[in-house]
């Protein structure tokens, strides 16, 4: 098996962690080879190399750096800014912690916390493309709510680079991610620890039934141990002194029942494109309360993936 260059690139000398790997990672039909196995990988890291097909390369090591991150090993990778790819270094050690991670066409790395469903809104942004529609405008004023570890804040950062962006979270392990994936390279996105909801007030937020990362869900509380500050979209919108709101991306876990439900013609009227997840798996009426508000503007609505995309004519906006 020709496996010097895997070893190279991933520091493979260790043989049992050599076997791990082997037996856990297989590829099925990308860079128009099928069932890619680890002997085959190899392979095509010297085919790609031997070309210098840089784009390929990377599009290789993007898969097999996810699929170790989904079995819980830590990646570390160093690219080389020559042409030659000879000094590409990789470290891998088989633990769950936080990795920090370098996508060759994104400027800026971020984290993630292995072992998590940091691994699943990774993929959904970054390979899945959920968010990737062509508009028809550059948007200036982004509401990123339950933006999680930040992901799709930097997706859209890196579409939109003159854009606004409000990036709004309510659990505190997941706003420290957040905040560490945006702080240093995006200071100009405004990170806010809170909930979005329909009326000013306090909230719980309490793990949902998978108990995953990417899964909280907001409840109003009674008392106030616990709780986090709510947020409606209008204080947003008259704090930060924005006109209107040119992309809304929502994924809140349920609360887009109470979002969607009072208190939404005044800040829905300033919308232009609204991306959202609804989960009526986790409350029933969320779809009900969420399509009877849009009835009353005009917007054209596709879906990709779980994600409604909703485009308003403007010309119907008040």
């Amino acid at each position: 098996m020709k496996m010097i260059l895997l070893k190279r690139y991933y520091g493979l000398s260790n043989p049992s962690l050599y076997e791990q790997m082997k037996n856990r990672l297989h590829f099925q039909s990308f860079v128009g080879l099928r069932d890619i196995d680890i002997t085959n990988l190899a392979e095509a890291f010297e085919k790609f190399e031997n070309s210098l097909d840089k784009e390929k390369l990377f599009t290789l090591f993007e898969q097999l750096d996810f699929s170790l991150l989904k079995q819980g090993f830590k990646v570390k990778r160093v690219i080389a800014t020559e042409p030659s790819l000879q000094s590409v270094d990789n470290l891998v050690e088989y633990q769950h912690t936080t990795s920090c991670i370098q996508l060759p066409e994104l400027a800026s790395p971020f984290f993630l916390r292995t072992g998590t469903s940091d691994l699943d809104v990774y993929s959904e942004i970054f390979e899945m493309n959920i968010y990737n529609t062509d508009l028809n405008f550059e948007p200036n004023y982004i509401i990123d709510c339950g933006s999680n570890i930040g992901l799709a804040s930097i997706f859209f950062k890196y579409k939109y680079p003159q854009s606004q962006i409000l990036a709004v979270e309510p659990e505190w392990s997941n706003f420290e991610m957040l905040e560490r994936n945006l702080s240093y390279y995006f200071p100009s996105v405004r990170c806010i620890f809170g909930a979005i909801w329909n009326r000013r007030t306090l909230l719980t937020v309490t793990p949902g039934q998978d108990k995953e990362k990417w899964g909280y869900v907001v409840s109003e509380a009674i008392g106030t141990a616990g709780v986090t500050k709510a947020y409606t979209i209008d204080e947003l919108l008259e704090k930060y002194d924005w006109p209107h709101i040119d992309l809304l991306k929502v994924d809140i876990e349920g609360a887009e029942k109470e979002l969607f439900e009072n208190n939404y013609f005044s800040w829905l009227n300033k919308t232009k494109v609204i991306m959202i997840e609804l989960h009526d798996r986790i409350k029933v009426g969320c779809s009900k309360n969420f399509f009877a508000a849009l009835s009353c503007f005009n917007f054209s609505i596709s879906r990709k993936h779980n994600t409604f995309i909703c485009i308003k004519d403007v010309k119907g906006m008040i």
